[in-house]
């Protein structure tokens, strides 16, 4: 009845691989997007607000804005080739600086 469960993998001394259905690689969340994105998300505001002294310092805009890039933007962004995106993913990521 319904669809028959797989052989279990096996690592080379014999030990069963557990079936999951999500799992970090690498940082990233496999399998589940929203769920990467969601932690993405958190790294990056946490990252944000970690440069607090940056973005109220008298440093030029065009320079916190390259700066904004290559850490928050970066932190958020990794690993996202992997993601499978709906609509609303796409929404939720393209509203995650605005309030």
């Amino acid at each position: 009845e319904g669809i028959p469960r797989p052989e279990p993998l096996r690592t080379l001394n014999g030990t069963d691989i557990k079936l999951v259905e999500n799992f970090k690689y690498l940082g990233s969340w496999i399998r589940g997007s929203s769920k990467d994105i969601k932690h993405r998300k958190a790294k990056a505001w946490y990252a944000c607000h970690g440069l607090k002294k940056v973005w109220n310092s008298t440093l030029r805009d065009n320079l916190k804005a390259r700066l904004f890039v290559a850490t928050v933007e970066s932190i958020l962004l990794y690993g996202c080739e992997a993601w499978t995106l709906t609509k609303e993913m796409e929404r939720n990521i393209n509203g995650t600086y605005t309030r």
